[in-house]
């Protein structure tokens, strides 16, 4: 290893250090907030202020490579945007947010455990599915706007919550980290399109690398692509009676 590598390794190490030296005060302040936004109405900047630190600190997670922090922070991130921008925070969203401040704490006892970053992995997966309660949580991977808002409207009466990408590559990461239940990929996408996406996921070691996942496609697939896939359906005037039929099927299992 030449000197200028072990410089950067070095360099690298200790800004992952001071990182999780910071961790506590980070989660104090975002505490706190939660707590005074619990207590008393919020304004919108307290909750733009509370989104912000837990965008921050998703980021400097992905930075040091702490995938629990990065996890549970997009994780939270969901759970914020169904809050209003004012108002007042009911105790069990601020009970289940202070939660994953608990985990985001929980991290400084294993800086160099990837057995301890996989056990707080786990503890968000059960984590999610408190918080979700009976609602599957689905992967809209896709580019195009009309056809994601054509996705809300056709499941918004089914118990999903829907996160989108539109980056092939981040919908992948969230996918391995993240306890998603069901995929719906588009097969154009930046970075990586939706084959590239499952063909991954499926050989990964996450235990999420089985779950159903439907290809939106206006082309012909061979026969090992469609093997990768639940289902695959055209883009047709058909699209939307047809995800909720596959969705439907999925979720009745």
């Amino acid at each position: 290893m030449s000197k200028s590598t072990e410089e950067l390794a070095k360099l690298l190490i200790d800004l992952r250090e001071r990182f999780v030296a910071e961790l506590d005060e980070r989660c104090d302040f975002m505490e706190s907030l939660v707590l005074s936004m619990e207590k008393n109405p919020y304004s919108k900047n307290q909750y733009n202020e509370l989104y912000r630190r837990v965008h921050s600190l998703k980021g400097s997670g992905g930075t040091y490579g702490f995938s629990s922090i990065t996890a549970g922070c997009h994780q939270l991130e969901n759970l914020l945007t169904e809050c209003p921008p004012e108002g007042k925070l009911p105790s069990t969203t601020a009970n289940n947010i202070l939660a994953y401040v608990d985990l985001f704490r929980r991290v400084k006892e294993f800086p160099h455990d990837d057995k301890g970053q996989i056990e707080i992995c786990n503890e968000l997966e059960s984590l999610s599915k408190r918080v979700m309660k009976k609602r599957w949580l689905v992967m809209v991977a896709e580019e195009s706007p009309m056809l994601r808002s054509l996705y809300h409207q056709a499941l918004e009466h089914m118990p999903v919550k829907i996160v989108q990408e539109t980056n092939g590559l981040s919908a992948l990461t969230r996918l391995i980290q993240e306890p998603f239940e069901l995929a719906i990929v588009g097969r154009e996408l930046y970075a990586l399109n939706g084959i590239a996406i499952l063909s991954a996921l499926r050989v990964s070691n996450s235990n999420r690398r089985h779950i159903p996942a439907i290809l939106v496609t206006s082309r012909d697939v061979t026969s090992a692509e469609r093997n990768l896939f639940h289902n695959v359906l055209k883009k047709d005037e058909h699209l939307a009676g047809n995800i909720c039929q596959e969705v439907e099927k999925v979720i009745s299992r």
